[in-house]
This record gives structure tokens, sequence and C-alpha cells, in this order.
């Protein structure tokens, strides 16, 4: 049976060499050969990162970097800065609080991108020691300038926290360059492997505000992770099918080019939206923040985003991402991240024609 021509968010497509690379035999995870793996893919993913800090990888999703980016750097009370603009955003609200810290939200609306000036204001009345921001919100189809925002940090002694979830190996990260201090992603999204694996870095700031941290952690005690990983070892039993995986995927990356890869899902984000204003409809986000991994396509009032999507599967075999929150009956998404098939992408915006041309005889 053919795959499913499935366009969301993540977990992505895979090619076929890679999925080849999940079905690898299994090797002993105390042994040298996953000393070699674990470097390998730790040294991708801090190029992939741009960054001079530690990487460490979890066998979690990519909330479970968001729980240790919490539990490892702050502790019970400490005021932090939460800029919230879409579902993930707010997921960021949840876990934070969760934990005792004393989260403040700087709302946006949805569909734009926060002001830098915003944060600064916020940050310097309110003594923050953390600012949690999601660079690509998948939920509105937004992406925010992180160079922009880390100029505006400047000096001060705040720790920039960014998930990077939905864009990091598609759209630049540049870590050491925007100042993060905490920056996070997961292998099911623009990574090109199947979940299993979160991803995380690391600064010299942020391993500063870890020494006084006092919230509890155990599984994802990053100082613990990072000096295993760096004598070749994992504490616990690794998600070994991901590792082989994005092993694979990495070495593409590299071969190929980071500026390439950015490149090519630029160009690709850029076709689908220029596709998606020929067929008369609108970008969910303003155009100028729109993001190269996820559009965001906003219906017209007369047609229930749900049923148009439930359309898409029954009549082609086609999944779209749902519009979340109170954009489910206005928003669908059209994933476009990791691995490029450009022939899906053109197959799924045909079925975008379709649907619509049924949905308009009926």
């Amino acid at each position: 049976m053919p795959p499913q021509n499935l366009r969301i968010p993540g977990p992505t497509p895979l090619p076929d060499h890679i999925r080849s690379a999940v079905a690898a035999p299994m090797i002993n995870h105390r042994g040298a050969d996953f000393a070699e793996l674990l470097t390998e893919v730790r040294g991708g993913v801090k190029a992939v990162f741009d960054t001079s800090g530690d990487v460490i990888l979890l066998g979690s999703s990519g909330t479970g970097a968001m729980e240790a980016a919490a539990t490892n750097f702050f502790s019970p009370g400490d005021p932090v800065l939460v800029v919230r603009g879409g579902v993930f955003a707010d997921r960021a609200v949840a876990l934070t609080t969760a934990f005792g810290l004393d989260a403040e939200v700087l709302d946006v609306e949805w569909g734009r991108a926060v002001d830098p000036t915003d944060i600064v204001g916020r940050l310097d009345a309110g003594g923050h020691r953390g600012l949690f921001l999601t660079h690509n919100e998948t939920s509105t189809g937004v992406t925010t300038d992180l160079a922009a925002v880390g100029t505006a940090l400047g000096d001060r002694d705040v720790l920039f926290v960014v998930d990077a979830v939905s864009s990091a190996a598609a759209i630049p990260i540049r870590a050491d360059h925007c100042r993060l201090d905490i920056v996070y992603s997961a292998s099911q999204k623009a990574w090109m492997a199947p979940p299993g694996l979160a991803m995380i870095a690391v600064s010299p700031r942020a391993w500063r505000f870890q020494e006084t941290a006092r919230l509890p952690r155990f599984y994802f005690d990053l100082k613990s992770l990072n000096e295993q990983a760096n004598a070749g070892r994992y504490p616990w039993t690794p998600s070994l099918p991901a590792l082989f995986a994005l092993r694979v995927a990495l070495r593409e990356f590299l071969d190929e080019g980071l500026f390439s890869v950015y490149s090519r899902h630029e160009h690709t984000a850029r076709y689908v939206r220029e596709r998606i204003h020929a067929l008369g409809l609108d970008l969910f986000p303003e155009e100028s923040v729109a993001s190269d991994t996820v559009t965001a396509v906003l219906l017209p009032a007369e047609i229930s985003a749900v049923t148009f999507r439930e359309l898409a599967l029954r009549d082609h075999d086609t999944v779209f991402g749902g519009g979340l929150a109170h954009l489910a009956e206005f928003v669908f998404r059209i994933g476009h991240l990791g691995w490029l098939d450009r022939d899906a992408i053109d197959r799924s915006l045909d079925v975008v024609a379709a649907v619509l041309e049924s949905l308009g005889d009926s």
C-alpha cells in the first residue's frame, strides 16, 4: 500500500534510505560503536545549531527538552517571561507554571511576531531570570527573528530559552550569533528522522545558572547527561533507530551544506505561498513573518477547515494539519520541512485546488 501524502508539520515523511537506516541491526549501547555514533550525532547537531556550547541528546519528544530547560536552570519562584502567540508557546506557560516558576506572559496577537522592544521593556520592569520564546510557532505559521531578540537582550543576565522544535535543520538558528542560551528541537521535524529524540544546546551562561538551580531533575539531568556523553555514554537505553536515522540525515545535511538546506526550505515555502495565493486563498499569518516549514492557510468563512481536511483525506489520501485551538474551523496547515519531495508537495497543492472545487460545486 503506498504511503499517505502526509503534509503535517511533523512527524514528517521519510525517504526510503532513512527508513532503511531505522531498520539497521541493534548494537551494544555500552560499546565502542555506540560511542562513535553518539559522538558523530552530537557533532552534527552542534553544527546545525551553530553553537560552541554543549549539545545533549534526550530520549524524548521536544516537550521533554522544554521540561529540561525549566528544571535544570531555574529554582522555584524564579520570575520568567514567556512570549505567547500560539499553542506551543502556551505549553511553555503551562510547563513553567507546573514547576513552580513565576511565569509572566507577554501575549502576542496570533499571526504576528513579537516586537523585541516589548520583550526588553517587560524584562527591565520585572527582574526576570529567563525568557522563553518559540522560534517557529507551527499553530500559526509564524517565525520570529531570533537575531533581533538576541540583540535587544544584549548583556542582560537573563537566560534566553528558545523552542526550535519545528525550525532547526530548516531555518538557520545561529545560536551563538543570536545570543541563545538554551535551544532545543526534536528529531521528527526538519531533522528527517523518526520521533524519539530531542536535542538541546546549552551555553556557558546557562551552565552558570545551573549551578544554583534548585528544581529537581533525574531523567533530564543535563549536567549528568553531558558528562556521560563526553565519555561516549548514555545513562539510559537510547533510541537506537532514531539515532541511526539521524546520523544518516546529518551526513546528508553537512555534505550538501547547511546554506543549501536552508535555501531549499525557503524556496519551497515561497512556492507553496505563491500557489496558495493563486488559488485565491490567504495566509493566516502576516506574510513578512510566514514560516519556511509550515504554511497556515486561512479558508473563506463559508468553508469549514474540518470538512476541508476530511475531504482531502477521504478523496485524495492527503493529510493536512488542522488549525489548533480557536483556529480549528478556519485554518489548515501544510507542512514542508525535512524531506522536501517536490512531487508530493505539488500533489498536495493540487489536492487543495481539487477540494476547493468540490466544495464550490456542492
